[in-house]
């Protein structure tokens, strides 16, 4: 049973027992085959514009702007045990109005592909483009990924991040 079916028995649970009201989220719940086990971190911004980034290797690190990285959130990304795990870093870019940007979960896709899958349940109306950062510490099987993409959906809209 995933996250999502938990906290959604939970709030059944609580609204049985006499509160009034009712949970509804904009964000979907996917379909995942072949869910990865991940930690996620809220994150500071770590590229420029909207963008995924697929770090594999302590070497790889520089791929996240270095300019803009919070350095907390790339001693998080050093840490990780590249023998078993890599990051994602998926980088949404929205109203800074909008509440923040959350991982509803990981799947391989094949051999060589990961895809993630992201949600910012309520998206703000001003009309700036703010970024919206996430990490994703990835544990693999052995098969370290090539490629990676994210879904991830605003308010209900979808919208592929590369």
């Amino acid at each position: 049973m995933n996250r999502r079916h938990v906290l959604g028995s939970v709030g059944i649970g609580i609204l049985g027992a006499g509160c009034t009201g009712s949970v509804v989220s904009s964000c979907p719940d996917p379909d995942i085959d072949e869910e990865l086990a991940y930690e996620a971190r809220n994150a500071e911004q770590f590229t420029d514009g909207e963008e995924t980034i697929l770090v594999t290797s302590p070497d790889d690190v520089g791929r996240f702007n270095e300019r803009l990285m919070d350095i907390q959130d790339e001693g998080w990304v050093r840490e990780t045990d590249f023998r078993t795990e890599f990051v994602l870093g998926i980088q949404a870019t929205t109203s800074s109005e909008s509440s923040e940007i959350e991982s509803l979960g990981v799947e391989r896709v094949d051999s060589s592909e990961v895809r993630a899958y992201t949600c910012i349940e309520n998206r703000g109306r001003t009309d700036d483009a703010a970024p919206h950062p996430i990490l994703l510490r990835v544990v693999h099987d052995g098969t370290v990924p090539e490629d990676v993409s994210a879904i991830h959906w605003e308010d209900g809209d979808e919208r592929t991040i590369e």
